[in-house]
Formats: structure tokens, sequence, C-alpha cells
């Protein structure tokens, strides 16, 4: 897939930016924009290339999604230029947390990098995610369609037309905790499911 075709792909949203980013997840040339980020600056503590592979991943398609790419540079410098801000985003909260022991990250931002869209190479876990999901009622089936595709709580507030941010939040909220009901009354879906931590 070339540039073009992949911001397209992660616009419309669904399979077609599943399957780009899986075309990404698997691109030597943006692994190693995260590894050499890494490679070139103090490792941390908590999280290896990968991790920041994976989130700055995320953060190009909801940037993509958002319209921020202007398209002025290839994808994968863009790609790098993420990365690079990831690695200092998450220097800093491990400094912040050396210095105060007692500080931990939100916990929206662990979910984040949790969701389904960060585990794309383990299809078992997307297949028991969708499972799942298939088994709640209508309404939480589309906005958790929409939530493991890292849509933000604003772009599902605008996809669904939820009154605001904080209604769509609240939605978000409840379907999700649904779906940890179900999995967790669900052996096997909760053994495949158990790497996802916010079950």
């Amino acid at each position: 897939m070339n540039d073009t075709e992949i911001i397209k792909a992660i616009r419309e949203g669904g399979n077609a930016e599943t399957e780009a980013l899986q075309h990404l997840y698997l691109d030597s040339d943006f692994q190693s924009k995260a590894k050499r980020v890494v490679q070139g600056n103090r490792k941390l503590r908590l999280l290896s290339w990968d991790d920041i592979f994976h989130i700055s991943l995320i953060k190009l398609a909801t940037q993509i999604k958002q319209g921020k790419f202007s398209g002025n540079t290839k994808l994968v410098n863009y790609f790098g230029g993420i990365c690079q801000f990831t690695y200092y985003e998450e220097s800093r909260k491990e400094k912040k947390e050396k210095e105060y022991p007692d500080f931990e990250l939100p916990p929206s931002s662990v979910e984040d990098l949790l969701t389904p869209i960060n585990l794309i190479n383990r299809k078992d876990l997307v297949a028991a995610l969708e499972e799942a999901i298939g088994q709640l009622d209508e309404k939480c089936q589309e906005i958790l369609t929409l939530w493991k595709l890292s849509y933000s709580s604003v772009e599902i507030q605008e996809k669904i037309g939820f009154k605001s941010d904080d209604v769509a939040r609240v939605s978000i909220n409840r379907c999700k905790t649904k779906l940890k009901k179900l999995i967790r009354g669900n052996k096997r879906l909760m053994e495949i499911l158990k790497d996802l931590r916010w079950i």
C-alpha cells in the first residue's frame, strides 16, 4: 500500500483501517523509526521500542483521521516525528514517576495502549473480542466497534450523535463495563483475552 491508499483506508475506518494498520505494523521502515528513537536516546525503564511503536501507530491513525497530516512529507517520516515526540512524552512520565513514587498514569492512557488496534498482530485476541462484542446490544456494538479502532470520545460523539463528549464517555464506559462482565463470565473468552489488562 502506498501513502495515499493508507491514508484513505484509515479515514474510511472499519476493515479498511485495520488492514492499513496491519500493513504499517509489519512495515520494517516504520518499525525502524521507533527503534532508532529508543536506541539513540537513554533507554526507558518501563517501555521498549515496540511499545513506542504501538503508541505512535495509534497516534498516527488518530492524527490522520483528524486531518492533521498534511501530506507534505512521506508518511514514514511523519511517523518518525511522532515516535520522537512519544519517546520524550514517555520519558517525562517516567521522570515524574521517579520523583513522585505515588504518581500513577491516568487509567485512560494505560487502556489506550491496550486497545485491540494495538494488538492487531494477535488474531486470537481480535477474534475473541469481536465475538464478545457481538453478544452485546446493538448500541454497544456500534460504540465499541469505534472504540476498538481507537476513535476518541469526541469522534464517537460525532459518529453516533451523542449530545456531548461527556455523554459519549459515559456510554463508552457503560458498554466497556458490560463487555468486561460478559468476558469474565465466559472462561474460554477470559483465557484468550487475559492479556487485556482492562478486563
